[in-house]
């Protein structure tokens, strides 16, 4: 097993229940060191790859086994074998016949053939039922009681261990208790009828001819033929006849425990009889009795009063006598090994939702897997009859009205409150509490650690007291607990009344119904919880068809239909998002409904990558959209919708070439936000307006500016959009500024943020701005890797601004490689689809001159120069304008190179950042300086550069670093002055050692710089 699990862990190194088996494994093997060993290089692995802590489970098993706790080494099956050896002493007891030779045979209780599972687990129990025999080995007498509510395994455990003892040489006896009680001493009488069975008739004699008080253990007809002569079997014991039945049996226990330690099983004991009680305590007391352990298993809770067995427990404990060990449920892992010997596969979640659902309990999880089918899908009234006749047992002697409450409890859910209960059932707190007092006895309900709570042991029993009553019942039922839930907890509870009012079914009204169902939803997107509220979203729009009024229905339907639209859109299906409002936007048209149309476009614009637009292209029919709400809201500056639309109208002209239109818009939104200091969601929404208004090289600081009150306001209001977008457009502007340190920070803190939300399009963004950070700094399989995950979660959240994204990060990857030739098929297809973007021609432009390709490189820069591309003075202009500037260096073009040059000078000392996937060429000086040098002044040019190598050096800009180095000797050998050349070698091998430490070509061209 070891060695398997090694083999694993090294596959999986960072799968920690793999890790805690193969350290426990070590443990129980004796290598506690090794196991040491394998849980620290987990824990170094989780925090150099992961960043985290080791989890609870492994966190714990590194505690025991620092602290060498010795339960480690004999938990788990199978168990560490005790160490039995005979006893010295005579076995006269036997009389002449002696003592047996070697182990009795197993009892048939312990080798039934049943088909069953393999045994699973029960590692900690067994551990400690070993140390129990240990201790008798040497000399003690014990009770271990093994405790654990019905269906638990308690009785198949006991057979394991049995299994064990006889393994190593004990003896076993074995008898159980049944409710009847119909034979005195009925565990003592099995056990010894058994154990006797295979021993011949003259062996019988002369065991029971010396005690034969022990004739009243073997009724008639049990014993071999002549082993008897009288008919004492059977019949009731006198006060001197069963002081000799105690002695005469524990004599004969103390003669077999001579040649190995005896394990006395007494299964079922909550259903023992007094006399037995008092037959076990005798054995336990008496030394005569030998090395011997009375194994009980007990049922809690009983189902009857125990208060024999309770007293004999405590005094047994008292007098250190008592052992217990309690079987609870299995973990998750436990019960997918369970289920899968039974040809039932599960993953970790819906083993997880298994536990909680039956407890861990074993019975239950056999029960449900031998079922078949979805074992997660049982309806309430489709539980196996194995496990109600289980139950059922619980709920024997409970009258009416406990059924009523548990009825009742059951319908409210898996945990109760009390007060809600009250309510529901209608009885004064005294009769309820004697109602769930009972319950609580008869082991259907639970005390829970919270005050004012009780809960079901498990899911299976409250399923069970639900398929005892009729569904009109169930109905009527869901709908008291509704009103209970409500009057009790108000809109704190709106999940749980929508719950309830849709179990009722035509019981409660449909309006009521699909405004719960609308609340639930909109509690569910406040919790991160998007695919509950679409769920409770389509739940509502299902309620509100049955609504005969025409306006009443609408008044429900839009709004529920606007949430399935926006919890869609945060799972990142945009698809979906958007059909749900083509049907929105039509009823909104068809009863002129201005607010809802508003909130359609609004919705309809946040399903363009969670902006409201899309780089390279501008979306007509969302700004047609808009300007439809405008036309219907009022004409207030009180009308929030209004203000909304106006500012979700300038972001929509993002890429559009109407600049001054845009920013009159943002404009507009921020005057009508300031008029509303209680929204600040309209603030939010208005900066973010005036932020991309100002996305030119200009509008830097502005952008600085507004940044934080942007962040502000959207945290204030809880617009997770807008925090998120907000914070991606950080980045990009202190990338821009020349603030990486900064820049990574916020991705930090931006990772921080969306951890809750596991939306695509927020996981997208983040991947995106780390593979640009990674890239900046030279990470390039790193950044390739993060780059190709956020395109996978961005190609139906993001749409189009992910492929931009993407592309742009695998130019830019080529590009660095100093491969960029190699991908002009890549840059001429987005030119294709884009051609009103500079951006991609330069690229593209890039590409050809790399790839020697220069009559093509010089027909795309002619196009930027011809068709006013170096204008469009958006977002994407400084990287532009840097592109051309490497072009232009390497077609040597110096008349193009000074005009780039003199366009470069005022933004120089900042970095070139495009999109908001944060595509950063590095810093702006560099390409200054190549413009500089394709226009022929070497000395300016040897200038910028020398700022290009300080910037990339302050900003970890390691690429462009080696890059910058290597040009700039290559133009101080040009220049050839004092000093020039001694640099100049000095820069070629530097630059080169940086380009071999970072896998990449210096150069762009086809020819590699020069050599050291």
């Amino acid at each position: 097993a070891v060695g398997e699990l090694t083999a694993a862990v090294e596959a999986f190194p960072l799968r920690e229940r793999l890790v805690e088996q193969l350290a426990l494994a070590l443990a129980r093997t004796g290598r506690r060191n090794d196991a040491i060993a394998a849980v620290e290089r987990a824990r170094a692995r989780l925090a150099d790859e992961l960043g985290l802590d080791p989890g609870p489970g492994l966190a714990a098993l590194a505690e025991r086994l620092a602290a060498d706790d010795p339960t480690l080494t004999a938990s788990g099956p199978p168990p560490v074998r005790p160490s039995i050896a005979p006893a010295a002493g005579p076995a006269e007891a036997f009389g002449e016949v002696g003592p047996p030779r070697g182990a009795l045979d197993l009892p048939p209780a312990v080798t039934e053939r049943r088909e069953r599972t393999a045994f699973v687990g029960r590692g900690e129990e067994l551990a400690r039922l070993t140390a129990s025999l240990d201790a008798v080995a040497a000399g003690d007498r014990r009770l271990v009681v093994v405790q654990g509510e019905a269906g638990m395994g308690k009785t198949r455990l006991a057979q394991v261990f049995a299994h064990a003892v006889h393994d190593v040489g004990g003896h076993v006896l074995w008898g159980r208790c049944t409710a009847e009680n119909l034979v005195a001493y009925q565990p003592a009488a099995e056990a010894l009828r058994t154990a006797l069975r295979a021993v011949s008739p003259e062996r019988v004699r002369a065991i029971v001819a010396p005690r034969p008080a022990l004739r009243l253990l073997l009724p008639e007809g049990t014993a071999p033929e002549g082993a008897l002569d009288d008919g004492a079997g059977g019949r009731a014991a006198s006060r001197t006849e069963r002081y000799e039945l105690y002695e005469g049996l524990a004599e004969v226990i103390g003669a077999v425990s001579l040649t190995g330690p005896v394990v006395f099983v007494v299964d079922d004991a909550q259903w023992a009889d007094r006399s037995s009680l008092h037959l076990i305590e005798h054995l336990v007391r008496q030394d005569v009795s030998g090395r011997l352990l009375v194994l009980a298993t007990v049922r809690r809770p009983a189902g009857r009063p125990t208060d024999d067995l309770d007293r004999l427990v405590a005094d047994l404990r008292r007098d250190q006598r008592l052992d217990l060990v309690t079987v609870g449920g299995m973990g998750a892992s436990d019960a997918m090994a369970l289920l899968g010997d039974r040809g039932v596969e599960v993953d970790d979640l819906r083993a997880d939702a298994l536990v909680e659902r039956t407890g861990g309990n074993p019975f239950f999880l056999e029960s449900l897997a031998a079922r078949g089918g979805d074992i997660l899908s049982l309806d309430d009234r489709d539980l196996p009859e194995s496990v109600r006749d289980l139950i059922d047992l619980r709920l024997e002697g409970l009258d009416d009205e406990a059924a009523r409450v548990l009825t009742t409890a059951a319908v409210i859910g898996l945990r109760i409150e009390l007060d809600v209960l009250e309510r529901a059932t209608g009885l004064d707190p005294d009769a309820l509490l004697d109602q769930v007092d009972a319950a609580v006895d008869s082991g259907v309900l639970v005390e829970d650690e919270e005050l004012g709570w009780v809960t079901f042991p498990h899911a299976l029993v409250r399923q069970a007291l639900v398929a005892r009553t009729t569904r009109n019942r169930e109905a009527q039922l869901h709908l008291q607990v509704a009103e209970a839930i409500d009057a009790r907890h108000g809109a704190a509870a709106v999940v749980a009344v929508a719950d309830h009012l849709r179990r009722a079914g035509r019981l409660c009204p449909p309006a009521r119904a699909a405004r719960a169902a609308v609340d639930a939803g909109l509690r569910s997107l406040n919790a991160f919880a998007d695919d509950e509220a679409r769920t409770w979203g389509r739940r509502a729009v299902e309620a509100a068809t049955a609504i005969g009024d025409d306006d009443e229905r609408w008044a429900v339907e839009a709004p529920a239909q606007l949430l399935v639209a926006e919890a869609s859109r945060r799972l990142g299906e945009v698809a979906v998002a958007r059909a749900v409002l083509e049907r929105v936007e039509h009823g909104a048209r068809a009863r002129r409904d201005g607010h809802v149309l508003a909130r359609a476009a609004q919705e309809r614009a946040l399903s363009t990558a969670g902006v409201g637009f899309a780089f390279g292209t501008v979306d007509h029919e969302l700004l047609a959209l808009l300007d439809e709400a405008l036309d219907l809201l009022p004409v207030d500056d009180d009308e929030p919708h209004r203000t909304a639309v106006l500012a979700w109208s300038s972001i929509a002209l993002n890429s559009a070439l109407d600049r001054r239109r845009q920013s009159e818009l943002a404009t507009a939104a921020l005057a009508g936000a300031r008029q509303h200091p209680d929204h600040p969601d309209l603030l939010a929404l208005a900066l973010l307006a005036e932020r991309l208004a100002h996305a030119t090289p200009d509008g830097l600081d502005r952008r600085l500016e507004v940044g934080p009150t942007m962040h502000d306001a959207a945290t204030a209001a809880g617009w997770s959009e807008l925090v998120v977008v907000g914070m991606v457009l950080d980045v990009v502007d202190l990338l821009e500024h020349a603030q990486a340190d900064a820049a990574r920070r916020r991705i930090d803190e931006l990772e921080a943020v969306i951890a809750p939300f596991h939306r695509p399009v927020y996981d997208a963004y983040h991947l995106f701005l780390a593979a640009a950070v990674a890239q900046m700094e030279g990470h390039h399989a790193d950044a390739d890797a993060l780059s190709a995950k956020a395109d996978e979660l961005g190609e139906i959240s993001h749409a189009d601004n992910a492929r931009h994204a993407r592309a742009g990060q695998q130019f830019l990857l080529a590009r660095d490689l100093g491969i960029v030739g190699q991908i002009t098929e890549l840059t001429g297809a987005m030119v294709a689809a884009y051609p009103g973007m500079p951006v991609w021609l330069t690229g593209h432009a890039t590409a050809c001159a790399a790839a020697g390709m220069l009559d093509e490189a010089r027909d795309a820069l002619e196009q930027v120069f011809a068709t006013g591309g170096l204008d469009a003075r958006d977002s994407t202009w400084s990287t532009t304008v840097a592109q051309l500037a490497e072009v232009c260096w390497l077609l040597d073009d110096p008349g193009r190179g000074r005009q780039l040059a003199d366009l470069l000078e005022p933004y120089a000392d900042r970095m070139a950042v495009t999109g908001m996937g944060a595509v950063c060429l590095g810093p702006l000086h560099r390409f200054h300086g190549l413009a500089l040098a394709a226009a022929g002044d070497v000395d300016a040019a040897v200038d910028a550069l020398d700022r290009a190598v300080a910037l990339a050096l302050d900003q970890g800009a390691t690429l462009n670093l080696a890059r910058s180095i290597a040009e700039r000797g290559i133009l101080l050998e040009r220049r050839d002055g004092p000093g020039d050349a001694e640099q100049a070698a000095e820069d070629r091998v530097r630059s080169h050692a940086l380009a071999d430490q970072l896998g990449i070509r210096l150069a762009l061209g086809p020819e590699e710089y020069p050599a050291p």
